[in-house]
């Protein structure tokens, strides 16, 4: 709690900006900031407004960061005398940058921009101040408009400006020959920053930001990877900058990393609540490749319009087309490469469709896929069909989109598709959706009328003479809903007898060893010999292990068995020679974003028994994610989510990254969980090293 002002001040200043970020520490630091001001301690006011600007940027709150820096500017004009040498330095810096950052609003114009950094550099000779971060604004402007002429005097006023041991000027400077294009030199100087293990240091941070792209561009593919990786681990997604994980989604998806990419996509739906347009553009603009590789269609709509829209402001406001050409390359970005491997775990993502495919040919392919339990196949198909389809084909889309995204409009699609079915003649989709319709009026609660409605549709199928066994199977599904397994079984029979392939007969002979309790042996090994992996996968997992063991492989299913034989080696008391064994078990089911929590644990544990530390650290990071979660509602986790976390922390000090080991030791230390006590002398230990 907050205590009354006087010397007290110092204190509750400390013990807010120790905090984590969030509302609490932003409405604590506002008070602060009065108390401040009433008391009139002019220092604990500066730096609690700096602190404060910084809390609303995390936020994205940008038009309450000017107005705290305009306060203290005028402080600074008018009495000058209650800044410390030190404070006025660092209000001027944070000047310099928030000048800089000024091109990032198109409703600035350039002639307040201008006149800002001409403001700037009256204060800095003002108070004989070196000009290094003036000239650093200067480039920064110049770079934005595309006024390169002008960034090579800045840039070059700014090394003569800059002290020479300045940590800062490598990082500038390898910013400054990417803005001239020189990706080369560029890359020499960014070495020692990719040699560095650690993920804690801003400078490498930057610099591995800067260089991501450029390194694969070189063909640098284990560099790019592991640069990928550490900066993975370096960011807490909350606190970074909105661009830098646009950068990292546009990676991803010029790499081949469709699925790895995704998690930087979580800023979507925040975007409109962000303040700076120039981030917001620069990642709208990075995600959209990736979106459309994924078939996120309305995503990469929206994310493109806005891109553009955008990149047209700063367009009108700087006079030049500098910033939206670099926003249409970013659009228009071709691969780079088919799939880069990043972790021992990748694996290629599952095929697209060939490039030539017909709309019809698309929609049968989502089709097949659906049936198939592929979605991910299935939403890529969908993606690549037109907007512009005849009505058959557009019913086709409508219904497939429907299923695959549920909402209470699922019905009414569903209803309108087979109304358009009946009309151009194809009775067989017409019955096929009707099924589908009496699953959905059971979901909606009239269990009768839905299971009528099925076998009315099953009983025009025998009349077609066509569809019948995927009639029967919805039917007995529908059954088996309501506990009427004997006509469940029975409407399996008859669909067996009328089964036109092994994807019918297997789904079939699946749902049948479900109904009846036995294990889906003829399921799993019809759906094997025929290369329906993902389904021969979900009756793989009822099999008992003595069967599996014999049974013939397939990659997908090859990385379950895989699994069960390195638990046999962990359970030997041999962790490390599981080690390959596990990173394919967990490769294939990361194809499908199924790998599970205990795969992760084993993964970390028999890493850093093979002294893999990096690898370790990587999967240690997803397991203990997972693992805190489950342990809020387990307490049964607790034990190995602290031990995973533990390992964490040794894995980062083991690296030499002690500022990232101390963090995760603190977090352990924090709670009251079975590690806390030797986290805490583990994070002594290393803070008096």
């Amino acid at each position: 709690m907050i205590t009354p002002g006087g010397r007290e001040l110092w204190v509750d200043l400390n013990e807010v900006v120790a905090r984590d970020h969030g509302d609490e520490r932003t409405a604590a630091l506002e008070e602060v900031v009065w108390r401040a001001d009433v008391a009139d301690a002019p220092r604990i006011t500066f730096l609690a407004r700096r602190e404060l600007a910084a809390a609303h940027q995390t936020d994205g709150r940008w038009d309450l960061v000017y107005p705290l820096l305009e306060q203290c500017l005028r402080e600074h004009e008018q009495r000058p005398w209650r800044f410390e040498r030190d404070d006025e330095a660092e209000l001027l810096e944070w000047y310099a940058w928030l000048v800089e950052a000024m091109v990032d609003f198109p409703d600035r114009t350039l002639a307040e921009v201008h006149t800002a950094a001409a403001d700037l550099e009256r204060r800095y000779r003002q108070r004989d101040l070196p000009l290094g971060e003036v000239y650093r604004a200067h480039h920064g402007i110049a770079v934005h408009i595309g006024d390169l002429a002008w960034a090579e005097e800045a840039f070059a006023q700014q090394v003569a400006a800059s002290e020479p041991r300045d940590p800062w000027l490598d990082v500038h400077r390898i910013d400054h020959l990417l803005a001239l294009g020189d990706e080369e030199r560029a890359l020499e100087l960014a070495e020692p920053f990719l040699r560095e293990p650690g993920v804690s240091d801003e400078l490498t941070t930057r610099v591995r930001h800067l260089v991501l792209l450029p390194l694969v561009r070189a063909g640098r593919w284990e560099d790019a990877a592991m640069t990928f990786r550490r900066l993975t681990r370096g960011m807490s997604g909350e606190y970074s900058r909105l661009e830098d994980h646009g950068g990292m989604a546009l990676f991803c998806a010029l790499t081949g990393n469709l699925s790895e990419g995704t998690i930087w996509l979580r800023a979507v739906d925040d975007l409109q609540r962000r303040k700076r347009p120039l981030a917001t553009m620069e990642y709208a603009a990075c995600a959209t490749p990736l979106t459309r590789q994924l078939g996120w269609i309305d995503t990469e709509r929206t994310l493109r319009a806005l891109a553009q829209d955008l990149a047209a402001q700063f367009d009108r406001r700087n006079g030049t087309t500098a910033c939206g050409d670099r926003i249409r390359r970013k659009l228009t970005a071709e691969q780079l490469v088919d799939f880069l491997a990043l972790y021992p775990t990748s694996r290629p993502p599952v095929p697209a469709p060939p490039p030539d495919l017909t709309d019809a040919e698309l929609l049968d392919r989502a089709e097949l896929h659906d049936l198939r339990c592929e979605p991910d196949e299935a939403r890529v198909c969908l993606s690549r069909v037109s907007e512009d389809l005849p009505e058959p084909l557009r019913a086709q889309r409508d219904e497939l989109t429907a299923k695959f995204f549920q909402s209470p409009e699922t019905g009414a699609v569903l209803r309108r598709a087979a109304r358009t079915y009946e009309q151009h003649g194809d009775r067989r989709r017409a019955e096929l959706t009707r099924c589908w319709i009496g699953l959905w009026i059971v979901h909606e609660g009239d269990v009768e009328g839905g299971i009528a409605a099925v076998q009315d549709a099953v009983e025009r199928l025998y009349e077609i003479g066509e569809g019948q066994a995927w009639g029967e199977y919805w039917l007995a599904y529908v059954l088996a809903g309501q506990n009427r397994h004997e006509q469940a079984l029975d409407a399996i029979a008859r669909g067996k007898r009328h089964a036109p392939d092994a994807l019918a007969t297997g789904t079939l002979l699946a749902l049948e060893a479900q109904l009846t309790g036995q294990p889906p042996v003829e399921a799993y090994e019809t759906f094997v010999r025929n290369d329906v992996p993902e389904k021969a996968l979900e009756a793989l997992y009822l099999l008992p292990e003595d069967i599996t063991r014999t049974a013939p492989e397939h990659p997908r299913v090859a990385g379950h068995l895989r699994y069960l034989r390195a638990l046999r080696t962990i359970n030997a008391g041999t962790p490390e020679l599981a080690l390959d064994d596990l990173n394919e078990a967990v490769g294939q089911a990361q194809r499908r974003n199924n790998a599970t929590v205990e795969q992760w644990f084993h993964l970390t544990h028999a890493n850093y028994a093979a002294r893999r530390y990096e690898d370790a650290v990587d999967a240690g990071l997803k397991a203990v994610a997972w693992l805190d979660h489950l342990k809020t509602e387990d307490a049964s986790w607790e034990q190995a989510a602290d031990e995973t976390r533990f390992l964490v922390a040794q894995c980062y000090q083991l690296l030499g990254d002690h500022p990232a080991a101390v963090r995760e030791y603190r977090v352990l230390a924090a709670g009251d969980g079975p590690m806390a006590a030797a986290a805490f002398v583990a994070a002594t230990a290393l803070l008096e090293a």
